[in-house]
């Protein structure tokens, strides 16, 4: 599986505040997933819960709940995990009120969404990049 590998990618998205008038940028590290990986994770995900199931059969009265729920864990896996694609790495930008650098938590790719700073607490809307 060498030369499998995901690939890195770096999103700029545009920060802004209430009430001030400069804007920052947010850069954005992403991680995005090869196949080879995905399908690695998937299978390590289906093997996790095919094994607490099978060890949760030892249990009595416990299995009639617990191997049941694992049994669908272990099949939602093989449907939910290779779903995500991506992993976001870091979000780092200058908070335009106090002007600190700030990792922001709550990113999305898409879309604008809203995060704080997390030295000062202000609300900052964050939206992707418009290309001119």
């Amino acid at each position: 599986m060498e030369g499998e590998a995901g690939s890195m990618d770096k999103l700029t998205m545009v920060v802004r505040g209430d009430g001030v008038s400069e804007a920052s940028t947010l850069e954005v590290q992403i991680h995005r997933y090869s196949s080879a990986e995905r399908l690695k994770k998937t299978l390590k995900w289906f093997g996790i819960f095919l094994g607490i199931g099978l060890v949760s059969a030892l249990i009595p009265v416990v299995h009639f709940v617990a191997v049941p729920t694992f049994a669908l864990l272990a099949l939602g896996s093989l449907v939910f995990v290779p779903l995500n694609k991506q992993k976001i790495l870091s979000a780092r930008a200058k908070c335009p009120y106090c002007g600190k650098d700030s990792n922001l938590t709550r990113v999305q790719l898409t879309g604008t969404f809203r995060d704080s700073c997390e030295h000062c607490r202000q609300l900052l809307y964050v939206e992707p990049l418009r290309s001119s």
